[in-house]
């Protein structure tokens, strides 16, 4: 019997999948920034999060390796991927809030 390799099986190629929609809170920030803004600097998603340049750069080096965000000459921009991966975060006109909290509280101000 010839070994099991889990990436060539239905499961270890969703599985994989799975993994690559797998972000940090840091890193959705940044693409929800990035959303937001447009093309956007690294300085800019520095201080709109609070947080050091180079972890701000950190952050969008591994969003690039995902494949979240490109590169561009002034600064960063959403790719496709990026676009679908904040979508599940979504719901109820408040971004990652559900639609049972959007209720219990009805006065928490629209993103932005």
């Amino acid at each position: 019997m010839r070994g099991h390799d889990s990436r060539n099986t239905i499961h270890g190629i969703l599985f994989k999948k799975e993994e690559k929609m797998s972000i940090t809170g840091s890193e959705r920030g940044v693409l929800r920034i990035v959303e937001r803004l447009g093309e956007v600097s690294e300085a800019a998603i520095s201080s709109q999060m609070g947080v050091s340049l180079p972890y701000a750069k950190d952050l969008c080096t591994s969003l690039i390796k995902s494949g979240y965000l490109s590169r561009t000459t002034g600064g960063y921009n959403l790719t496709p991927e990026g676009k679908r991966v904040l979508k599940p975060y979504k719901t109820g006109g408040i971004i990652g809030v559900g639609r049972r909290a959007a209720a219990a509280y009805p006065t928490l101000p629209p993103p932005g």
